[in-house]
């Protein structure tokens, strides 16, 4: 199979966007945290199904918001890195103590990631809770690093392009605040899996 998808979705349910739909003002709340959780759940039952029926080897994130919530993991001693689904109602009821964006207060937490964070807690207990996720891997490099990986192979003999038995592809375009989940084998994607 290689880095070939064998399926994939991609949701505008990113950690800006989710931030400021479901928390305006920066004022947080448990109700309004289960109010956006139900939310953004329901937004991935059209293919949860399909993803719980193909079953989970490995997940990856790789924006930076992933790599944040890792670091608070780790700070948090949590895990060592990854992003399980234990880990996760800790880091929201934790998140949940601030009554305000601004006071938010998160072991690991950078300033820059302060505003955001919220959202991508949220999209990712979300997405845990739909996909039946255990633990998200975090990887090192971004889409971005992916998308140049394509771009470099298409000067030689490694063209993504060129159509052959056991095509190699890139997904690339998730769009700004996009979550993309999939089921591939690319540690290049937003969300991706290898298939059990």
């Amino acid at each position: 199979m290689g880095m070939q998808t064998l399926e994939r979705e991609s949701l505008q349910a990113g950690c800006i966007a989710s931030t400021r739909r479901f928390f305006p003002g920066g004022k947080l709340s448990k109700k309004r945290w289960k109010d956006a959780l139900a939310e953004i759940g329901r937004e991935f039952q059209p293919f949860a199904s399909k993803y719980r029926a193909l079953g989970w080897q490995e997940a990856l994130g790789s924006s930076g918001t992933h790599k944040a919530i890792s670091e608070i993991c780790a700070t948090m001693k949590l895990s060592k890195g990854a992003i399980t689904a234990e880990a996760l109602p800790q880091l929201r009821d934790e998140l949940l103590k601030a009554k305000k964006i601004d006071d938010i207060q998160l072991p690991g937490l950078s300033s820059d990631r302060r505003p955001i964070i919220a959202g991508g807690i949220l999209v990712l207990e979300a997405a845990f809770q739909a996909l039946g996720l255990q633990k998200l891997l975090v990887s090192k490099a971004a889409m971005r690093e992916g998308i140049l990986y394509d771009i470099v192979g298409r000067a030689g003999e490694n063209d993504l392009r060129r159509p052959r038995a056991g095509d190699r592809t890139v997904t690339a375009g998730a769009g700004a605040g996009a979550m993309e989940t999939g089921c591939r084998r690319c540690p290049h994607a937003g969300l991706g899996c290898a298939p059990a």
